[in-house]
């Protein structure tokens, strides 16, 4: 029996075979009590705290409750000593001036997103792909061999950054599939408008079908109905053909690969659908995604995959290959069958297609099974079981088991998973961590007056003060940093912004949102009527202003100003563009936020700060987009305080919200204006029972909105709920259907006719936690505890191995270099990473040796995409390798005094930071290399912090722009066309320099010449190779420069490779290929190869030649 196949690497990967339909953010945290006393020193004066607070527990809101309780049922009771009336007015003044909200991080107005080296030891290998710090592991199926070598290629994968799956947080199981676009809006289902990407990773272009040439393209492709694509970021070479239904019919599918290899995705080879196989809504007539059904090879070899689907969502169910036909029937030798059980609490539901699609199922075991005779009989090979952790409401995998023909299995491998540790334990959800964080340094003046409030002004993810005061001393406008864990935002660090452009935060025409998507919050200014202006802050000469971004009229159908109370600010179609939101009597209005589409006045500019639709004719409309009033016995009103936005669901959109007394119900965007279940609400009617109620809705000790709060506390993507009351906090985590029993949790005193709690992620940690932000005692609350639970920490190989992993927020990293060498890009959303791995072989427990391998990791400047709202990594990392006195960390032992030492690798890489689709514009900075490493740096410490350098590598990378879907005889004032106009391009590396230093002798530096990236034309012509100077930490004669060089076509098929050795003093040798193609079939294959020499002039050694039937 083979052993069960373990690998696990550290990176994130667009894994080709995910099996989610949309991408949903899910995670998890928890809690602690700790009763904390505190009598703010900058509070208005003439509120006496002992009167308030006997007032509020006669009231019932200060009681102590039984934790054990299951249901409040507090009636409202008339309080016994009413509050003296001088005193009572004077809480209606105060409550007046502090009630205002204008946090700039809310999640309405800041929408957030959703290696190399190998160490090998009892059957796990790790690997690490520095660039974005996540990690991965994947389970293989050991599947029979499969004829011509076609057959299924199944796993489960896992990754940190991973959403609930059918396996559990952060696991997929699945293969190939085509599904349209979510991360640059939702659907509308229309196709040529709609973007589509394969296997959940590479976005597909849609070219001219004439672009191959004459007789290219297969004899079924329809040049008037069909679409052709290629992969936006070329590296799989595949083709891929949409296949329109002409009269009637589902569209569907085809991808082929170099080898002719045909993947039908939705439909069969005979072009019938499967709808099993197909996510849709339930008239089957909007299809967002085709998984695959069939894969055939030019020999007929072919490999069928069977769906079953369960509200919504398909499943694989069975796998069939090695086929061999009997009569008018098909027989298949190998047969994999999945089966899933239907026991998940956790059933999660995205709204994403525009339509519920739920993940009911969770994977329970995989049968392998095998047809000896060919009578169709089939006996098991061999089976794996999948156990899930016992008592938690979130799904996570434990435990796999691989079994034989019999009942006997190999040890199991087994997964452990972060968790918060602290003294509130909420039934299947783990601890929450209730400490008190209290800010040493506060700013003096309390949030909540109007006069400042939160906002990310430096952009590096933790929020800061920003404050517009003309009573304090200096500038009307001035700005807090916050320095992240330890001293937060402190009142030392306040400094002006300057007064050419002054704001007053309290002015209904002042408004905070993230206007282009780029994840920062920008300010919103209306001086006069007719226009308004856009400004983000700048911070590039250390000091943040104001800086002027552009001017817009204004939608004369919005007031901001008048109608500011029936107005929200939300993304309401999932493009990251903040929309607005209106609620009148008769109908909800809706105007989109058209930055993703050209201006029509000035084609030369997006037409960001445009709001309205694009109507039937593709043109901008400054009408909104109308549908019914929603209703719950009353209709629903933005006026109305108990109204709030929230992701209740955890699909990444922002849900409308209805909060009472006993009652939660919420109305789930599906996009584009529609909320709730049911059809299509037109306005001018009653939306009614659209909603959906959860269960347990919490009776509150007191109804008063204002002090209940939504957001996700525990991290695992659901909003949660909870009441802030005098001195303690109430906590109700959301189950998806109900609400668990409260958790409640001792917290700092605060007056209760004041609005100066926020919720926002003040450490950087990666979850929401509670601000108290009086004056003078800024204090948090962190749920979670400063971790990310959820997440793989200790894998056991099931043979005696052990790894564990750490993990910790960027924004750690990212504020221990801010003293001495501070980044120099930064992420507006902290990501959590892998900083340290440790492997075991555990060997000490039988009385041998143990072998211990410790890797850590540092990151540095990480970089957000605002355009195509992505998390491009980190620009530099650095990797340490800790060996033992078994195990040196790498071929040469670095001694000193019997100890040791490490050796460090320093990884630099590209980040695409430039225009992504500017034609004629290529260089480092493209979106293509993105994610490419450039320059390795090795070296160790010699005598205390000096380093010794041992080499350096540099890759120039060849650059090459393959098609452009201008090509396309569109319409040339199709707006959104134009705005993303976009190209194919590859990217290889064609030339690879290294350095080795002689490290015993002599210092100084020496700068090499050598070209930083090698741009090419479609007939693989060098067009332009600018140079850059490498600095080199050694002298020129103390270093040895090696070269090797590739030559590549435009199929990715490697034509030359050189190998210079040392450069000046060795010879050259050049490995030649040459290719057959046969166009229509789409079939690549080896012509001829031979080697020749610098010293031979044109004689080849090893010289093949390859002969194909056609």
């Amino acid at each position: 029996m083979k052993s069960l196949l373990l690998v696990f690497i550290l990176t994130l990967s667009f894994a080709a075979f995910a099996e989610d339909d949309p991408p949903m953010s899910r995670e998890d945290t928890h809690l602690d009590p700790n009763s904390v006393k505190s009598t703010a020193k900058y509070d208005e004066p003439g509120v006496d705290r002992e009167d308030y607070l006997q007032q509020y527990e006669d009231e019932g809101q200060g009681q102590s409750i039984d934790p054990t309780i299951e249901k409040l049922d507090i009636k409202p009771v008339e309080p016994k000593r009413p509050i003296a009336a001088n005193k009572l007015q004077k809480l209606k003044q105060i409550s007046q001036l502090v009630s205002v909200n204008k946090s700039g991080v809310s999640p309405q107005v800041l929408k957030r997103p959703q290696g190399s080296g190998s160490i090998k030891g009892m059957g796990l290998t790790f690997k690490t792909n520095l660039q974005t710090g996540n990690a991965s592991l994947s389970i293989p199926i050991t599947t029979p061999p499969a004829r011509a070598g076609l057959g299924p290629s199944l796993g489960l994968s896992y990754s940190s950054a991973g959403s609930q799956g059918v396996a559990g947080i952060g696991w997929s199981f699945g293969v190939a599939y085509i599904a349209r676009q979510t991360d640059q809006g939702l659907p509308i289902y229309d196709n040529t408008v709609d973007r589509f990407i394969y296997g959940g990773g590479h976005e597909l272009v849609r070219i001219d079908p004439s672009a191959e040439g004459e007789g290219a393209l297969p004899s079924w492709f329809d040049v008037q109905h069909d679409f052709y694509y290629r992969a936006k970021l070329e590296g799989i070479f595949m083709r891929v053909f949409f296949k329109n239904a002409v009269g009637g019919g589902h569209p569907y599918w085809i991808a082929q690969d170099q080898s002719g290899t045909l993947y039908y995705f939705g439909a069969d080879s005979g072009g019938v659908p499967d709808e099993s196989a197909l996510t849709c809504d339930e008239n089957g007539e909007r299809v967002f995604r085709w998984n695959l059904i069939e894969v055939k090879d030019t020999h007929g070899n072919k490999v069928q995959y069977v769906y079953e689907k369960n509200m919504g969502k398909s499943y694989l169910s069975e796998v069939r290959y090695n086929v061999k036909n009997s009569g008018n029937s098909e027989q298949y030798q190998h047969r994999i069958a999945i089966n899933y059980d239907a026991t998940r609490e956790d059933v999660n539901t995205t709204y994403q297609t525009g339509y519920p699609i739920s993940t009911a199922w969770r994977l329970s075991d995989i049968q392998v099974e095998t047809d000896y005779t060919g009578s169709g009989g089939y006996q098991k090979v061999r089976h794996y079981e999948f156990d899930y952790v016992a008592g938690s409401f979130h799904t996570l995998l434990n435990k796999v088991k691989m079994f034989g023909k019999g009942s006997d299995h190999l040890p199991p491998v087994q997964f452990d998973y972060t968790e918060v540790v602290g003294t509130h334990n909420v039934l299947g959800m783990g601890d929450l961590y209730g400490e008190i964080i209290e800010m040493p340094n506060s700013p003096y003046h309390s949030i909540g007056d109007g006069r400042r409030d939160l906002l990310d002004v430096n952009g590096d993810g933790l929020p800061d003060i920003y404050e517009t005061d003309p009573t304090t001393s200096g500038p009307i406008q001035q700005y807090l940093l916050n320095d992240g864990p330890g001293d937060g935002i402190r009142e030392s660090s306040r400094t002006g912004m300057g007064d050419e452009q002054t704001f007053m935060l309290y002015n209904t025409n002042v408004r905070m949102m993230d206007i282009d998507g780029d994840g920062v919050t920008d300010l919103i200014h209306m001086p006069s009527v007719g226009e308004f202006k856009v400004y983000k802050t700048n911070c590039d000469s250390g000091t943040c202003v104001w800086e002027h971004y552009l001017t817009r009229t204004t939608n004369p159908h919005i007031d901001l100003t008048n109608d500011a109370e029936n107005i929200k600010l939300v993304d309401i179609n999932g493009d990251h563009l903040i929309d607005v939101v209106k609620t009148t009597g008769t109908q909800m209005q809706h105007w989109l936020n058209l930055g993703r589409y050209k201006d029509p006045n000035d084609p030369s500019k997006m037409a960001i700060g445009v709001f309205g639709h694009i109507d039937a004719s593709g043109n901008i409309s400054e009408e909104p987009i109308t549908t019914c009033v929603l209703h719950k016995g009353i209709p629903i009103q933005f006026s109305d305080n108990r109204v709030k936005f929230a992701d209740v669901n955890g699909d990444g959109l922002q849900d409308i919200v209805f909060v009472d007394y006993g009652t939660f119900v919420y109305w789930p965007n599906k996009g584009h204006g529609n909320w709730g279940t049911g059809d299509y609400c037109a306005a001018g009617t009653y939306g009614a029972n659209r909603y959906i109620a959860m269960g347990s809705a919490p009776y509150f000790s007191s109804m008063d909105p204002s002090k209940i709060y939504l957001g996700d506390i525990n991290g695992d993507g659901l909003a949660d709920m909870f009441q802030v009351r005098a001195n303690q906090v109430d906590v109700w985590l959301n189950k998806i259907d109900y609400f668990e029993d409260r958790a409640i949790i001792s917290a700092p005193w605060g007056h209760q006719f004041t609005d100066r709690v926020r919720i926002a992620d003040m450490n950087g940690s990666g979850s929401q936690d509670i601000l108290w932000g009086d004056g003078g005692e800024y204090k948090y609350m962190d749920l979670t505890g400063g971790i990310k639970p959820r997440l793989i920490n200790v894998v056991h190989n099931g043979l005696g191995g052990l790894t564990r992993i750490n993990y910790a927020p960027s924004t750690e990293q990212y504020v221990a270099a801010k003293s001495d060498d501070p980044w120099s890009t930064t992420c507006p959303f902290p990501q959590q990473v892998v900083t340290e791995v440790v492997t075991r072989n555990q060997l000490h427990e039988p009385g041998w040796p143990e072998t211990v391998l410790t890797k850590r990791y540092k990151y540095r400047n990480c970089y957000y995409d605002g355009k195509e709202h992505e998390f491009r990594g980190f620009g530099q990392t650095e990797e340490e390798s800790v060996g033992d006195h078994q195990v040196p960390p790498n071929s040469v032992d670095y001694l000193t005094n019997g100890e040791t030492l490490s050796k460090f690798a320093t990884h630099y890489y590209y980040q695409g930071k430039g225009d992504v689709d500017v034609p004629g514009e290529l260089d480092v900075d493209d979106e293509a290399f993105a994610g490419m490493e450039y320059m390795t740096e090795n070296w160790v410490y010699d005598t205390g912090s000096a380093r010794r350098f041992i080499s350096k590598s540099f890759t120039s990378y060849g650059i090459r722009w393959l098609f452009d879907d201008n090509a396309l005889a569109m319409d040339s004032e199709d707006l959104l066309h134009d705005a993303f106009h976009r190209e194919v391009r590859f990217v290889y590396p064609r030339e690879s320099h290294s350095f080795a230093y002689n490290t015993g002798y002599g210092s100084g530096t020496y700068s090499p010449s050598i070209p930083k990236f090698i741009t090419e034309d479609t007939g693989e012509n060098l067009i332009s190779s600018p140079m850059i100077a490498v600095p080199l930490n050694t002298s020129s004669t103390d270093v040895v420069h090696f070269l090797n060089e590739s030559r590549v076509d435009n199929y990715g098929h490697t034509k030359e490779k050189i190998t210079h050795g040392q450069v000046g003093a060795d010879i050259t040798i050049t490995a030649h290929s040459t290719y057959a193609k046969n166009a229509a079939a789409w079939i690549h294959g080896v012509c001829e190869t031979w080697t020749t020499s610098s010293i031979t002039d044109e004689t080849k050694f090893n010289h093949t030649r390859s002969y194909y039937d056609g």
